[in-house]
């Protein structure tokens, strides 16, 4: 299983610049037709062993990172952010630009600082990347404005977790791994684009599909960690999300208790949220006339950081989920 988390983690996607991770899931995946809308969102259509009904589930490929902005006379790059990034986390950080050009995160020393600099919030404006160059016109011989760049972690198993940069796409490897069997009804596994920058992916592709059941898989931020009043908000070991509501979505209330019935019926560790803080690929809900719809989610430690973390169980618990769901009889009940 890791191994392939693995590529998903690494692999270099940052909102707008998807095509990297989207040829990997074309090359490893098996469907009747696969297709790319204008937007860069992949579609995987396979065919069920019913055809009155569409199934559509739904996970975005992207990842919060940078685009290049600016150089300084002296070689410095500037970015901005394309995605939400706290800056404070990213500081001394490694990154590649275009998936090739190493380079770090820095800002000014703290012994080169004012008192009352040292007192500022930490800005993007305030940061630069170091690439090893000494003037503007060396820079701008590896780099462009506009170019893409994203951090640089490896992925790593941790006991019975793994930490990687963009495990918040952990909803990738769900749906790859739920394709491998037949679907109870004709399904779409949709794959999409710029849900960090604002769901822009997925409300293309709920208007183009319009199935009539949809599910997302996503993550969630846990608040299982040092620092944190005591909660029971996600937390990770304690299964897969169901998820009742987030800030821009409610669950339809068939389709949780359906989730509930699998999960209990099938020995599926899982909890039962309402995550109203954060949000998903909302656009799926209103995006072609207000379908039914529903979240499967996976709690993350270190959301939008340069390290998440995430616990194996649970991304085992959303996969399984995911996949009787998809190929089990449960779901006629919800989709007629």
């Amino acid at each position: 299983m890791a191994v392939q988390l693995k590529d998903i983690s690494e692999i270099h996607a940052v909102a707008g610049d998807e095509g990297r991770l989207r040829e990997y899931i074309k090359s490893n995946i098996n469907a009747d037709e696969i297709t790319v809308d204008i937007m860069g969102n992949l579609t995987a259509f396979v065919r069920g062993e019913r055809h009155d009904k569409k199934l559509a589930v739904i996970t975005h490929m992207d990842e919060s990172g940078f685009i290049v902005s600016d150089f300084t006379e002296k070689g410095y790059i500037k970015f901005k952010n394309a995605g939400n990034i706290d800056p404070i986390s990213i500081i001394s950080k490694r990154v590649k630009i275009n998936n090739k050009i190493p380079g770090v995160i820095g800002m000014k020393a703290i012994h080169l600082q004012k008192p009352d600099e040292r007192k500022n919030i930490v800005k993007v404006k305030d940061l630069f990347i170091d690439i090893g160059e000494e003037s503007r016109g060396d820079a701008m011989l590896l780099v462009d404005k506009g170019d893409y760049l994203t951090l640089d972690t490896e992925f790593r198993e941790i006991g019975g977790m793994v930490k990687g940069k963009a495990l918040s796409r952990a909803g990738v490897y769900c749906l790859m791994r739920a394709m491998e069997k037949k679907p109870r009804y004709d399904t779409y596994f949709v794959f999409t684009v710029q849900k960090e920058i604002g769901s822009r992916g997925a409300a293309a592709a709920a208007h183009r599909i319009d199935a009539d059941l949809t599910v997302l898989a996503d993550t969630v931020p846990s608040t299982d960690m040092y620092g944190v009043k005591e909660s029971r908000g996600p937390q990770l070991n304690e299964g897969v999300i169901i998820e009742c509501a987030d800030k821009k979505m409610i669950g339809d209330t068939k389709i949780v208790g359906t989730l509930n019935h699998i999960a209990e019926k099938n020995n599926i560790k899982h909890q039962i949220k309402s995550n109203t803080d954060v949000f998903g690929d909302f656009a799926l809900q209103y995006g072609a006339g207000a379908k039914k719809c529903a979240a499967v989610k996976i709690p993350v430690r270190y959301a939008d950081t340069p390290v998440q973390l995430a616990a194996l169980s649970d991304i085992e618990a959303a996969c399984e989920l995911l996949r009787i769901l998809i190929n089990g009889d449960d779901t006629d009940g919800i989709i007629e």
